[in-house]
């Protein structure tokens, strides 16, 4: 797509604020970074785009709108954290913008809930009780190591798919193991 005479800004009442320079062209399945940063001067031909405005983290909009002036698309926030990332996903999809897990400047935006372990414990039977909280419909993978030293995370031996916001897992305590340590990793959806 050309996006030539698009523009972008930080003013809903001021759309015109930067026109993309003619011959900036977004290929099928690609992308293109933007930088709100004030230095125009870094623009050139088949690079990311460095606008004459900076965002402000406390509050502000950016817009897109069409040659004609017309809004496509607008996002407002407040208290922007430091490096975060906001897109939608998967790509293309419709609003709400989602927090992203981690930027993925020039590729596909990736939205990965957190994964941490909200509690374990001990159960009279020897077992151990971990419980997380997930995403239903996501699948996860239990790692453990028995000592933190050993240059590799074990697999458990299988994934489980999460059903509702909370999930649980039983594990047998391993005969003749002083302690274990365990990690949960996201399986790539």
């Amino acid at each position: 797509m050309d996006l030539g005479g698009y523009l972008l800004s930080d003013s809903i009442a001021t759309p015109d604020k930067f026109v993309i320079p003619a011959g900036t062209v977004i290929p099928a399945h690609g992308y293109l970074l933007v930088w709100a940063d004030k230095e125009t001067t870094q623009n050139r031909p088949d690079r990311e785009l460095h606008l004459n405005f900076k965002l402000d983290a406390e509050a502000d909009v950016i817009v897109l709108s069409a040659p004609d002036g017309r809004r496509l698309d607008a996002i407002s926030f407040v208290n922007a954290p430091t490096d975060a990332s906001e897109g939608r996903w998967p790509d293309g999809a419709s609003a709400p913008f989602q927090s992203l897990t981690r930027p993925t400047p020039r590729t596909a935006n990736v939205w990965w809930p957190e994964v941490r372990v909200a509690g374990a414990q001990w159960l009279p039977a020897g077992q151990l009780q971990l419980n997380w909280a997930s995403a239903p419909g996501l699948r996860y993978r239990l790692l453990y190591k028995n000592d933190l030293n050993d240059p590799a995370w074990s697999d458990v031996g299988q994934e489980f798919t999460a059903t509702s916001a909370d999930m649980s897992l039983l594990l047998e305590a391993p005969p003749g193991v002083g302690s274990r340590f365990f990690r949960l990793v996201l399986v790539q959806p």
